[in-house]
């Protein structure tokens, strides 16, 4: 959530054998070519991916901005995968409203 420049996805894309998605509310932002990020507006639409589909969710400098931030924390736990053999992915939402210095 909040892909930004599609940096972080094409970092994971790069490293890790599994498919990975996005989305923000705009995609000028976008410097990474064909990453294929759907533009939906959070605080007014639900994500535009079914329930129990990502092992891992990450929302780096969004939630600061958003309206509703319990509505998008509802929906990003609702298409987190539970059943994950992972026992750490599935059960993971990384959430950071600051930058790290």
């Amino acid at each position: 959530m909040g892909s930004g420049t599609g940096e972080l996805l094409r970092l994971v894309r790069a490293h890790y054998p599994f498919r990975s998605f996005g989305c923000d509310y705009t995609d000028k932002l976008l410097t990474v070519p064909d990453a294929g990020i759907p533009t939906i507006d959070l605080n007014r639409e639900p994500f535009p991916y079914t329930d129990s589909r990502f092992a891992l969710i990450t929302c780096i400098e969004t939630v600061e901005h958003l309206e509703n931030f319990r509505e998008v924390e509802r929906n990003a736990w609702a298409v987190r995968a539970m059943n994950s053999p992972d026992l750490l992915l599935g059960r993971t939402l990384i959430v950071t409203a600051v930058k790290p210095v």
